[in-house]
């Protein structure tokens, strides 16, 4: 399973990703404070970081999911898009594969 993100955080942007290995039960991951390595063209998701190169595309799954909440007196804003592996194009995905050394 992947998980890719870019988001502002105080005006901060930050960028995510995770990689769950379920055959092996292994979670790579990485958040960084700044913006380049996750990026999220219309219908694909790539990473490039940490020797970990991912590259997706990307098939609608669903209606976008947008929401707005109070948490301290502000306004906290998400939109999560449900997506699945497009049919058109092979995964690569050498991050879940990565050995147990590399990953740390």
């Amino acid at each position: 399973m992947l998980c890719a993100g870019i988001v502002r955080v105080g005006g901060v942007p930050q960028c995510l990703w995770a990689v769950w290995d379920r055959s092996r039960g292994v979670l790579r991951e990485r958040t960084r404070m700044r913006l380049g390595a996750v990026a999220l063209p219309d219908g694909a998701v790539r990473v490039r970081d940490d020797g970990a190169p991912i590259d997706l595309a990307l098939a609608p799954a669903g209606a976008p999911v947008a929401v707005t909440s109070t948490h301290g007196g502000a306004e906290v804003r998400t939109r999560k898009a449900p997506v699945s592996r497009s049919a058109r194009s092979p995964a690569r995905c050498p991050a879940a594969s990565s050995s147990p050394a590399a990953m740390a």
